[in-house]
């Protein structure tokens, strides 16, 4: 199991939130609430997944009603998705890519 870091930054007009290692239910209520606190401040937001190892359908769904959130509120989000080549793979072959 992967150590798991969510962290949120901002710069300028950007919130970045900063995904690490396992993202699934065992960091959702973590997840939740910066997603939360992202959505407390207009900006554009960009979700980087690009270090998380795997995921579970629970940070999907979070993820996904997070982006649903943004686009009632005209914002918009950018997710950069997992670089480990498996979790990417196995998300292209589900469709879940298109969700994120």
């Amino acid at each position: 199991m992967a150590k798991s870091t969510i962290e949120v930054r901002k710069d300028q007009q950007v919130i970045h939130l900063d995904a690490a290692g396992d993202l699934n239910v065992q960091q959702a209520k973590q997840l939740k609430a910066r997603l939360l606190e992202i959505l407390a401040e207009p900006l554009e937001t960009h979700l980087a997944l690009d270090k998380v190892v795997s995921l579970d359908t629970t940070a999907v769904q979070l993820i996904f009603l997070f982006k649903q959130e943004m686009k009632k509120r005209s914002l918009p989000v950018k997710v950069s998705p997992p670089g480990d080549t498996k979790v990417l793979s196995l998300l292209e072959k589900t469709g879940i890519t298109k969700l994120l």
